[in-house]
């Protein structure tokens, strides 16, 4: 596991479920699921990396969309699990690491991956990485949607006055005695990353979701 993937799922092993469920209230669920759809149809195999508890997950499932969550925070998936068994829903949640899927090559046609998860990896490698595992297992013509907030723009413009890391783009937030480190982007950054990937399509949406600053980055194999 490298120091990206271990420093977050220890920092949401120590959240926890409830209190990551907590902070997920200030979002609205339905304006993410609507910006999922659009993206999504039923005749697609979907991977929703960083699933967590299996906020996205579960309700497009049981919606009768073909969805796999991963996440590499074991008491998140057991809490997903649960859930989904409660709901009668057909989905499937797996441990895994972002930097190295535990899915045979052209395994899926879209790939979500919402609510900052890629923050969680810090380094120019391991970004790339991650990159290079999603388009490994997507199929020709495969779409990835990655979720993330504008760094350059409140509250993340504040955060990175104290910005570290090579590029000072490294950040600490206190989440409840809890600290977790980003990597903030912007669409510079993002669009700059895209092309160093093997995706033929590369672009990068700012646009406000849940009253925030967001980046929406859609690849294309």
């Amino acid at each position: 596991m490298t120091n990206s993937s271990a420093r977050s799922e220890q920092f949401f092993t120590a959240l926890g479920v409830k209190r990551l469920k907590d902070n997920s209230k200030t979002r609205s669920l339905e304006t993410d699921l609507s910006l999922v759809e659009t993206f999504i149809t039923k005749q697609d195999k979907i991977l929703d990396l960083g699933c967590g508890y299996g906020r996205l997950t579960l309700p497009l499932a049981k919606n009768d969309y073909d969805i796999t969550g991963l996440d590499n925070c074991r008491p998140l998936l057991i809490q997903a699990k649960k859930d989904a068994l409660g709901s009668k829903a057909d989905v499937a949640y797996i441990l895994g690491d972002l930097l190295k899927l535990p899915f045979k090559s052209k395994s899926f046609d879209k790939i979500i991956c919402m609510w900052n998860t890629f923050h969680h990896l810090l380094t120019k490698e391991d970004q790339k990485k991650a990159l290079a595992e999603m388009f490994r297992v997507l199929n020709d013509k495969g779409v990835v949607l990655i979720e993330v907030d504008d760094g350059d723009e409140p509250p993340g413009k504040e955060f990175l006055k104290k910005g570290y890391g090579p590029d000072k783009r490294l950040v600490d937030y206190d989440a409840e005695g809890n600290t977790l480190t980003a990597y903030l982007y912007n669409k510079k950054l993002l669009t700059a990353l895209g092309k160093t990937s093997r995706f033929h399509e590369n672009a990068v949406y700012p646009m406000k979701i849940n009253g925030r600053d967001e980046l929406l980055w859609v690849l294309e194999k």
